[in-house]
């Protein structure tokens, strides 16, 4: 691993050399084409032996080639996906989503709105919407994705239904958010009075308008 490391490092030094000189070389095409096999191919090692930091530092080297190539075709949308893999699985949750989404608007053009690609990037959006509490963007990408499952597999089968299990977890988790939203409300209107509040504010030394403006702030509060 450490042998891997220095070769990460020594990538980086050439990469950004490259790009502070603008150098092109004959072959370079080739050269780039096959750096992002083996960087892919030991991001995967990496990830399969849970050392995230590498992996992600693989992935983000196997786009800046594709970059330079001028590339954007499926090598592209898969790698954006598996740098999303490693930062959901890091706990990294925002910049998941924003590589996801990458992926599915570049799916998009490659393979259309109704793939079967994008579905399966739809899946892992919306789980990563569901950490940072994009619960409607996440319901919302779940059911398009089931659509299309169902139509291309049936209701009955095993992907359809493990999304529909997502789906009820989703409901679950915001009814009960909602349940605890509306029980935290009621003790506060019960520990609080709110139209004594109001019957306080009146009695204060405030200006006319004042006393207008605060009445009404409570009053809106206690309609």
């Amino acid at each position: 691993m450490n042998k891997l490391k220095c070769f990460i490092q020594a990538e980086k030094r050439r990469l950004n050399f490259q790009s502070n000189n603008n150098l092109k070389t004959p072959g370079q095409n080739s050269a780039c084409q096959e750096n992002w096999y083996l960087y892919t191919d030991f991001a995967w090692q990496a990830y399969q032996r849970g050392n995230l930091t590498v992996a992600e530092t693989l992935l983000r080297l196997a786009l800046l080639h594709l970059q330079e190539l001028g590339i954007k075709d499926s090598r592209y949308a898969s790698t954006l996906e598996h740098l999303g893999d490693v930062l959901l699985a890091n706990e990294r949750h925002e910049e998941s989503s924003r590589y996801f989404l990458q992926c599915l608007s570049l799916l998009n053009i490659l393979h259309g709105k109704n793939s079967t690609e994008a579905a399966t990037i739809k899946i892992k959006l919306a789980d990563a919407f569901l950490y940072i509490g994009r619960h409607s963007l996440a319901e919302e990408l779940l059911s398009e994705a089931q659509s299309h499952f169902k139509r291309l597999l049936g209701s009955e089968h095993e992907y359809s239904l493990s999304i529909q299990r997502k789906l009820e977890n989703l409901k679950q988790k915001q009814n009960a958010y909602n349940s605890s939203a509306l029980k935290f409300f009621n003790t506060q209107k019960t520990t609080v009075s709110l139209p004594k509040l109001a019957a306080q504010v009146a009695k204060s030394p405030l200006s006319q308008s004042g006393q207008k403006t605060g009445e009404n702030t409570i009053q809106k509060l206690t309609d």
